[in-house]
């Protein structure tokens, strides 16, 4: 994201809770960001796979199928990663470990 303010990055939110997911995805719209939403690990590839490009990952660690750990570690490794934050309700010290390995 560097060079780039929040009213130009694109940020993907991938969380399973509607009312989480749709909490950050209006407070960045509002600070002018562009959003793409999943409530997946599948459907988060699948945006990608379409050619959204996030300058900013929001990824939820305890998904329907997978873990978000391991997204993570899918991200890190594209040519232009996203800056990636993991957000969870349900931390553990593993959990973080498990993402700072994941990049």
């Amino acid at each position: 994201m560097r060079g780039k303010s929040l009213e130009q990055a694109a940020v993907l939110v991938v969380d399973d809770d509607p009312v989480i997911a749709e909490l950050y995805s209006a407070t960045l719209i509002q600070a002018g960001a562009t959003v793409a939403t999943a409530s997946r690990i599948s459907e988060a590839r699948q945006l990608l796979l379409k050619g959204f490009a996030p300058d900013v990952a929001l990824i939820d660690l305890e998904l329907p199928d997978g873990n978000g750990a391991e997204f993570v570690g899918e991200l890190a490794i594209k040519p232009s990663p996203p800056f990636t934050i993991v957000i969870t309700g349900h931390a553990s010290a593993e959990a973080a470990a498990a993402c700072l390995r994941a990049g």
